[in-house]
């Protein structure tokens, strides 16, 4: 008589039933919240004077500050414009204040939200 085969069938099935037990789990981990694709966000913009035609405001102080704190000016992140008027500020996304200094006593101020991209363009900014 010849002995019998073990059959592996039980084994074949403890890990087939395994791997339908963990597949969806990984799956529901990977299809989170996806992560931001850019940490940092180049935020650019350019700063122009009134007149016929209008020209380049060059050396004008620009600060950036979260929104959250905004009248702390010990937060803000300080540049300012070139001669071709441009400024920028690589920051993470969020919200902020953008603030044009072109008169020291009363700066001209705009909300900002800045998304998760490489490059965030604001509009050209014709302070009075």
């Amino acid at each position: 008589m010849k002995p019998m085969k073990k059959i592996a069938f039980p084994s074949r099935l403890t890990t087939i039933c395994g791997l339908l037990v963990l597949a969806p789990l990984c799956v529901s981990v990977s299809l989170g919240k996806p992560r931001p694709k850019y940490d940092v966000t180049w935020v650019r913009g350019r700063i122009q004077r009134q007149g016929k035609p209008k020209y380049a405001a060059s050396r004008i102080k620009v600060t950036l500050v979260p929104s959250i704190y905004k009248n702390d000016e010990s937060r803000a992140v300080v540049t300012y414009s070139g001669e071709d008027g441009m400024f920028g500020f690589k920051v993470p996304a969020g919200s902020y204040v953008l603030k044009v200094w072109s008169s020291e006593r009363e700066p001209k101020s705009y909300l900002i939200n800045v998304r998760a991209q490489k490059y965030f363009d604001i509009v050209v900014i014709v302070p009075p």
